[in-house]
């Protein structure tokens, strides 16, 4: 081809392509042919196009002509034609003619291996491009593409990364292989440890352990075991470990197996589970009851001398000692035994030894482990005779005791649903064998003895004329000094005295002792509650509660009793003990004995917009408690209760109290309400425990909820005038800056406000056996499906609703599980074995996140804005949609909203609707709660991310397809027209409310969590 006219001869007509240009989009068309020729040869059908600037010469025209080509590094050579072909060891590859193109194939060169083709190598920055352009995928898979021509628009060329994407490590990164190995590379002992713990147990053992380490030696297989209470003795239980294993061997531990890599932990997982087999099949043959499982377990002590190690051809016992073992002393575990008595003084005719069970053998003398029937404990004696061939038989073994199937689950971590079983005490044997092993707990009631009355009412005069109160218990102590002298105390009718419940401890494996509270601490306990009971009955006398009167004719008296309660601060330190003289309520009828009972308490809202315009005004909010609060109120119905027990009066026995009891609460809101009326302070309008005092252009705000208060000053001052004047009038136990409120727990810092429920959050982790289940990144699966489950397995479904009512209280402070926590919430009815895996992840979850609270930043801000979003027909039940909403105040979450509607919705938009209607009316209340904090919103937006929705909303016609919206869901259309609020469109990606109607990935969510205020502090 050529673009040269004048080196052309036999110049002829040809109109048949087309030529494109790298440089030139256009390209150029064939016009003519012609020959190019010299002296020596000549080319014929050489191609002419004008645009063309070069001339090319075609290796296969050549040939045509029978000449040869020879290409060498410097130059081309064409030869003519007759030469001869070289030898075939010279030549190195071969490439067939393929019409005018030479194709060399690479997998006729190379069949054997993997062949890449001859391409051009990517710049630095195109791998890595297309790396991201085609979703993280291999590059192996890219270069695949290429080769094999499967897509169009992937350049040509081979793609290599010169480093690791780190975002696919993030993203795939595997744990490491660990290949198993041919050969045992250790040749002394102790240079390998292989270790596993496994536990909780649903079964204690003997003495009380629920874990069980296991650690074997790689070279010899020798294995020890050691039973645990709890978790934290291990590293105490391997210092003592290596210390005399080293003694012992004369060797040096080098290596302990990795943690959390069962890959490389093969050895222990699998003595484990012949431990564990072994175990069963013994228990099994014995009918001995779960309680013996660590006795079973110890049997490592058998499997040191029997087991092979293939390798070597020895056991366990001849490669750790260098010695054979002798195994002609071996029991069957389990057969019943009979053990000589060695200790006390038997009788002259007395039987000499006792019945038990062999379970075991000693690791500290030549002695066997058994269980005396007699003295119900586990014993170590070299005086044992074994009935080896004795089978046990039904009624001649305590097999009641055991169940095989329930074994199973023994090594596996507690589940709720089995909980009650592992505790429900044993009944007592029928047979003439005592084969008792799971106690019961021993209750030794401790009860106050008859105490002179006299002296109870000297010592309470004595009190208020000035005597120490210590005084004053040690004269009712000098009453009881008997109780120490006889631990046998007859049981009274409980409206005349209080009892205690002691748990008594059995620990058989380890001790035969029972542990009891000593006489000192009785008494110290004794006194310490006679000391609260009389500081009581002194804010009864000096209140005026009661007064001692004959009970008239037609009127009943009311029991009394004492009740004792500690109070706790977030890290679960009792900070205070309390002594509360309570009626029997409950015998009283409503309408008859009492008419409204109940109290005006603030809601957990109104708590929240307090702390967030207390952080808007950049004020302290304090907290104060009213000593026996309920003491103050006055009722005018007549209320008779019996005089406290040990306290009656001995001149008047049987004459009663009348006072105020059932009507407690809404009387002490009167009397703290009238006090601060008359005081110049103004009830809210809206929230009747809101009272506010206006002065000088200052505010003071007090937030009741029944004894507890909370307030705060833009002026300091008037918090400490607002303090004198509840001294002046009632009795404070506690005053300071508001920390613990409502199971709040609320951190005042100079930058802002924090609210979190960590306390709690402990507290249901531990009641609930979860503190040592792994976390969580969110708290319920993206893809769920939760469903009836009608075929699936039932659940305990007291403890499922003790779960589900512990996260709805957590929600006060806790929006991000608010939608898990609802959606399990419908299951309650019915909760299946799924049900109670999905309340578990939320468990999971807060186990790694139990310190995140609502942060309220201290600034000026203070606008209202809302938002609004649905999951439409998101239930598997109904099809019926979740609205969502959440309500701010400068930035400040103070309320949110996950609620399943209760209609089936036909559309987006009218889901949207009824959504925005629900978000409206919480607004609006929003809006009144202000006005009596004195301030006033108008147009406050509410975004939504539908604009049908806002159509609708702000169209007042009926359409023919909304008529069929229920019309309380057209409040929302007044508000709008009374520009009370404003519906603002909002992208998807900025809705706050859909935190609170479906579940997401982990960065959606965090993303949700950190943009509503939600933070980690520490």
């Amino acid at each position: 081809m050529t673009g040269n006219r004048s080196i052309l001869s036999n110049f002829r007509h040809f109109n048949r392509g087309y030529v494109s240009f790298g440089s030139d989009s256009k390209g150029g068309s064939i016009t003519r042919q012609g020959t190019v020729c010299n002296e020596r040869m000549s080319i014929d059908k050489v191609n002419y196009v004008k645009e063309f600037d070069f001339n090319l010469m075609s290796v296969s025209q050549v040939c045509d002509q029978k000449h040869w080509m020879l290409f060498t590094d410097k130059e081309c050579f064409v030869l003519s034609p007759g030469l001869s072909i070289p030898p075939p060891e010279s030549i190195l590859l071969t490439a067939q003619r393929k019409e005018n193109l030479y194709v060399l194939d690479m997998n006729e060169v190379t069949p054997s291996g993997s062949v890449s083709c001859f391409l051009l190598k990517a710049s630095v920055d195109e791998p890595d491009l297309w790396h991201r352009r085609l979703s993280h995928v291999n590059i192996k898979t890219i270069n695949k593409l290429v080769k094999n021509n499967l897509v169009r628009g992937l350049p040509d060329k081979e793609f290599q990364l010169e480093d690791h994407c780190i975002a696919c490590l993030k993203g795939k990164q595997h744990k490491s292989s660990h290949k198993p190995k041919t050969l045992n590379t250790n040749d002394t002992p102790l240079q390998l440890l292989h270790m596993d713990l496994f536990g909780p147990t649903n079964v204690m053992s003997l003495g009380k352990k629920s874990y069980c380490l296991v650690i074997t030696d790689d070279y010899t297989r020798f294995s020890w075991v050691y039973f645990l209470r709890t978790k934290d003795e291990t590293a105490e239980i391997l210092k003592s470990y290596i210390l005399r294993v080293e003694n012992q061997s004369n060797q040096k531990v080098k290596i302990i197996s990795a943690p959390r890599t069962p890959q490389q932990n093969g050895v222990a997982e699998r003595r484990n589970i012949t431990l564990i087999e072994s175990a069963r099949s013994m228990l099994a043959d014995s009918k001995l009851p779960l309680a013996f499982w660590a006795e079973a377990v110890s049997t490592a002590y058998v499997q040191n001398r029997v087991l092979i190690v293939i390798p070597l051809n020895k056991t366990p016992y001849e490669l750790w000692f260098q010695r054979v073992p002798y195994i002609g002393f071996l029991k069957p575990f389990g057969c019943p035994c009979t053990i000589l008595i060695t200790h006390g003084v038997l009788p002259k005719f007395g039987a000499k030894s006792d019945e038990g069970y062999f379970v075991g053998y000693s690791s500290q003398s030549k002695a066997y482990r058994v269980f005396n029937s007699r003295t119900i404990i586990v014993e170590e004696s070299a005086n044992v005779e074994c009935r080896e061939h004795i089978v046990c038989e039904q009624g001649k073994s305590p097999n009641w005791l055991f169940d095989i199937d329930s074994f199973s689950q023994i090594f596996e971590p507690l589940t709720f649903s089995n909980m009650e079983s592992t505790s429900t005490q044993t009944p007592a044997s029928t047979s003439s064998t005592d084969y008792r092993l799971d106690f019961p707990k021993s209750s030794i009631s401790l009860r106050r003895p008859s105490i002179d009355p006299p002296s109870v009412v000297e010592a309470i005069e004595a009190s208020e004329a000035g005597t120490r109160l210590s005084n004053v218990t040690s004269i009712i102590l000098s009453e009881t000094e008997n109780l120490n002298e006889d631990s046998s105390v007859n049981a009274v009718d409980a409206d005349d005295a209080i009892a205690e419940n002691i748990d008594v401890a059995n620990d058989v494996e380890d001790s035969s002792t029972i542990n009891e509270e000593t006489p000192d601490q009785n008494q110290s306990n004794l006194e310490q509650g006679i000391q609260l009971e009389v500081e009581e009955l002194l804010q009864f006398k000096r209140h005026d509660v009661w007064k001692l009167v004959d009970l008239p004719p037609g009127k009943y008296a009311i029991g009394t009793r004492w009740v004792f309660r500690n109070k706790q601060d977030e890290r679960g330190i009792v900070v205070k003990n309390k002594a509360r003289l309570v009626a029997q309520g409950y015998t009283q009828e409503e309408g008859i004995d009492y008419d409204e009972v109940f109290t005006p308490v603030a809601r957990l809202e109104a708590i929240r917009i307090f702390l967030a315009y207390a952080a808007s005004k950049n004020f302290t909010v304090y907290q104060m408690d009213i000593k026996s609060a309920f003491l103050y109120g006055k009722i005018g119905e007549e209320v008779y209760v019996k005089q406290p027990p040990c306290f009656i009066d001995p001149e008047h026995p049987t004459q009663v109290f009348k006072l105020c009891l059932h009507q407690a609460p809404r009387a002490w809101y009167e009397t703290l309400s009238g006090y601060l009326l008359s005081n110049n302070f103004r009830r809210g309008a809206i929230d009747q425990t809101l009272f506010i005092k206006d002065e000088g252009g200052e505010i003071l705000l007090v937030q009741i909820y029944v004894d507890d208060i909370i307030f705060g000053s833009t002026r300091k001052q008037l918090c400490k005038d607002f303090e004198i004047l509840m001294h002046s009038k009632f009795e404070m136990s506690s005053m300071g800056e508001q920390n613990f409120f409502l199971g709040l727990q609320v951190k005042q810092v100079p930058n802002g406000i924090f609210i979190s429920q960590s306390k709690y959050v402990k507290i249901i982790l531990e009641r609930f056996k979860m503190v040592d289940c792994s976390a969580a990144r969110t708290p319920m699966q993206v893809h769920h499906q939760l469903t009836p489950d009608k075929d699936g397995q039932d659940t305990d479904q007291h403890q499922y609703r003790a779960m589900i009512g512990s996260l709805m209280y957590l929600t006060a402070s806790r929006p991000d599980i608010i939608f898990a926590v609802c959606l399990c919430a419908r299951f309650q009815a019915a909760p299946k074995i799924s049900h109670l895996q999905a309340v578990k992840r939320i468990f999971r979850y807060l186990k790694g996140a139990s310190r995140l609270g609502l942060w309220y930043s201290k600034n000026d801000k203070f606008n209202l804005y809302a938002y609004t979003d649905n999951d439409y027909g998101g239930c598997n039940l109904d099809k019926k949609s979740t609205s969502g909403g959440c309500q701010f105040l400068g930035g400040r979450l103070i309320s949110w909203q996950c609620k399943k509607q209760t209609c089936v919705s036909i559309s987006t938009a009218e889901v949207e609707y009824i959504a925005a209607s629900s978000c409206c009316a919480q607004v609006i209340w929003i809006q009144n709660q202000m006005l009596d904090y004195g301030m006033t919103f108008m147009a406050n937006p509410i975004h939504i991310d539908n604009m049908s929705a806002i159509s609708i909303t702000n169209n007042p016609v009926q359409h023919s397809k909304t008529k069929h919206i229920d019309i309380r869901y057209h409040f929302i259309r007044d508000q709008a027209e009374k520009k009370m609020i404003i519906l603002t469109k909002v992208h998807t990606n900025e809705q706050y409310a859909d935190l609170f109607t479906k579940p997401f990935d982990e960065a959606r969510f965090r993303y949700l969590v950190e943009s509503i205020g939600m933070m980690n502090f520490d």
